[in-house]
């Protein structure tokens, strides 16, 4: 998928906000056992900036979330897609 320059905009919040207090606080953002198959899925699919850290840890969880949203990919597991919604919300508030 290649990005047009208001997504390439939007990618580059996600590098700026990715350790933001609300998910240093572990608000939403802790990794269950059962979500890490699929963070790893979609860190290889649906991410075009790096996630540092990877999947294991809460800021890499944002940040694949947020990607994945941004990339429209889809999300099965349901905790993770309640996670990716409160993210969504957080970082629209965020960026407004």
């Amino acid at each position: 998928m290649r990005y047009g320059s208001d997504d390439q905009h939007k990618l580059w919040h996600v590098k700026q906000v990715r350790r933001r207090n609300d998910f240093e606080m572990g608000i939403c953002c802790e990794v269950r056992d059962e979500e890490l198959e699929e963070l790893d899925r979609h860190r290889l699919d649906s991410c075009h900036v790096n996630v540092a850290g990877g999947s294991e840890n809460s800021y890499g969880k944002v940040n694949i979330l947020l990607q994945t949203h941004i990339s429209q990919g889809r999300i099965d597991n349901f905790s993770l897609v309640s996670d990716q919604a409160y993210v969504a919300q957080v970082m629209t508030d965020f960026l407004s």
